[in-house]
């Protein structure tokens, strides 16, 4: 009698239990991060823009990342876009200008999130803000020119601006069209060099010399982030005063960065992809960039030139470097 009161007391206190553990496994079920797979296509190497990115999509989903780099190969690229499974993809990202319009031709059944891309718009890579016209949207790097020219102007009052572009970079190209429009505007005259390689940076900047230039604009070539310590080197020795629209060159050495943010820019990137993986067409997505810049002023490389920097220019830099 004793041991049937003890189970008859007992039995539901024990149905309760497994209730209980029952209902939290569902409720961890429930709570548990959905997978995804997605691949990061690099031109070079991993930079803030897509760790900043990778932190925001991992808030919420739980992700499988494939990391590639082309290693600034457009062969490489090709192999890389080729071997991209659709059925194991859920978000293609893509670094760079060059990297997206490849990723746009080549994957049509994946979506495409893009960034650090100067001019969307211009290079092709959508057909405008609101809607991109196909299967990608993404992040933009845009700075106005004419936000670049006001930036150099309170150094150097120029007459002749040297534009310093790769021919072979779509952005950089638009670059160089965008300071042409500007010259009646702004009163100066431009002076083009090419730079494709490292070994055409010394006959870049003779063209420089020769003509005489009073400051340089770096245009946003992957060529010149690359090589940025060499430019930076060439112009410093020249006394040019230079300005690029990627604060990391800026960092390198050339005299002045005003850009966007990479690791912010990479979290609104991110918060595009959230969108796109729940389940919102890239189409129907805006293309972003930032409303607010980094200007970085790096007083090493001036003091090298013996330029000085106003202090009304060190009160706006969001960094010097010293």
């Amino acid at each position: 009698m004793l041991k049937r009161g003890f189970l008859g007391v007992m039995a539901p206190i024990i149905l309760l239990i497994c209730f209980a553990v029952i209902m939290g496994v569902a409720v961890d079920e429930a709570l548990a991060k959905e997978k995804k797979n997605i691949t990061i296509i690099l031109w070079h190497i991993l930079k803030p823009s897509e760790e900043s990115f990778k932190r925001v999509v991992e808030k919420v989903y739980d992700v499988n990342w494939t990391e590639v780099s082309a290693g600034q190969s457009k062969e490489k690229l090709e192999e890389i876009l080729k071997s991209i499974d659709p059925a194991k993809t859920d978000l293609v990202y893509s670094y760079g200008t060059t990297v997206a319009l490849a990723t746009k031709k080549t994957i049509k059944d994946i979506p495409i999130v893009f960034n650090i891309v100067y001019d969307p718009i211009g290079a092709g890579v959508i057909n405008s803000w609101e809607h991109s016209g196909s299967n990608i949207v993404g992040g933009s790097i845009k700075v106005s020119p004419e936000a670049q020219l006001k930036a150099l102007r309170m150094i150097v009052n120029f007459k002749k601006l040297g534009v310093l572009c790769n021919p072979k970079e779509k952005q950089a190209v638009l670059g160089v069209e965008e300071f042409k429009a500007l010259q009646d505007k702004f009163g100066y005259t431009i002076v083009v060099a090419d730079f494709s390689s490292l070994e055409e940076l010394n006959n870049a900047m003779r063209v420089f010399d020769e003509a005489k230039v009073d400051a340089v604009m770096c245009t946003s070539a992957s060529m010149i982030l690359t090589n940025a310590e060499a430019v930076a080197n060439a112009l410093i020795e020249r006394k040019l005063p230079a300005l690029s629209p990627v604060i990391e060159v800026a960092q390198k050495g050339v005299f002045m960065g005003l850009g966007a943010n990479y690791a912010n820019l990479g979290e609104k990137v991110g918060e595009i992809a959230l969108k796109v993986l729940a389940g919102e067409k890239p189409n129907d997505i805006r293309s972003v960039t930032l409303e607010k810049f980094d200007m970085i002023v790096n007083l090493k490389s001036a003091n090298k030139m013996g330029t000085a920097v106003p202090e009304k220019v060190l009160k706006l830099a969001t960094e010097i470097i010293k």
